[in-house]
């Protein structure tokens, strides 16, 4: 259950709130040791540097832009297993991305990829009304499959990444993160059960 919740304006970035919401809780609840766990979206890499900074540790979702080198590498040699591991250090001291492949996710990833190819395909047949498409290239007039998005999106079916600075063991780093669907799930409790609904406010 949330043992706190703080608001702020609307055109305030959840980036810039991180940093004074942890320290405000910290000395709130008497706590001397706090890991901040977080999804991809919520940490910029200047807010991760600012909680090293002031002493905390940190677990939050890696944002896969790219194939990771070390992932490539292997992959060219061999399948990952289902709940392989893979560990990279990042150029930030005491900082490293933590990999793992889960066959269930990448059947899920895998099926969430053909879905997109299929939109993509009907949209150049034409057989649907133009609209962006993940794997859609237009060029004047032309349009067709993004050959190298696909491929990239289908070696990364089932990897997921966690940056942390946390000296623990690589289990327990995922561990800890998969921690955050128990907040994800009191957050959509309280918005359908209280019938919760979103509250505009205007600065005269």
């Amino acid at each position: 259950f949330p043992l706190e919740l703080q608001s702020f304006e609307g055109n305030r970035a959840e980036t810039t709130t991180v940093l004074p919401v942890v320290e405000s809780f910290k000395q709130k609840h008497g706590l001397t040791d706090v890991t901040v766990v977080a999804d991809a979206g919520m940490l910029s890499a200047k807010n991760l540097a600012a909680l090293d900074e002031a002493g905390y540790t940190y677990i939050v979702g890696s944002r896969m832009n790219k194939i990771p080198y070390d992932i490539a590498e292997y992959q060219q040699t061999g399948e990952l297993a289902n709940n392989q591991i893979i560990t990279s250090p990042t150029d930030i001291p005491g900082q490293r991305i933590v990999y793992q492949y889960r066959a269930k996710r990448a059947a899920l990833d895998l099926r969430n990829i053909d879905k997109q190819i299929a939109r993509a395909e009907k949209i150049i047949r034409g057989t649907t009304a133009a609209k962006k498409a993940k794997f859609l290239t237009v060029k004047t007039k032309e349009k067709g499959l993004n050959q190298a998005l696909i491929d990239k999106a289908r070696a990364l079916a089932g990897i997921k990444g966690y940056v942390t600075n946390l000296d623990a063991p690589d289990g327990q780093i995922i561990t800890y993160y998969h921690q955050l669907w128990h907040v994800e799930q009191s957050f959509r409790m309280s918005k359908s059960d209280l019938k919760a609904r979103p509250i505009f406010h205007r600065v005269q």
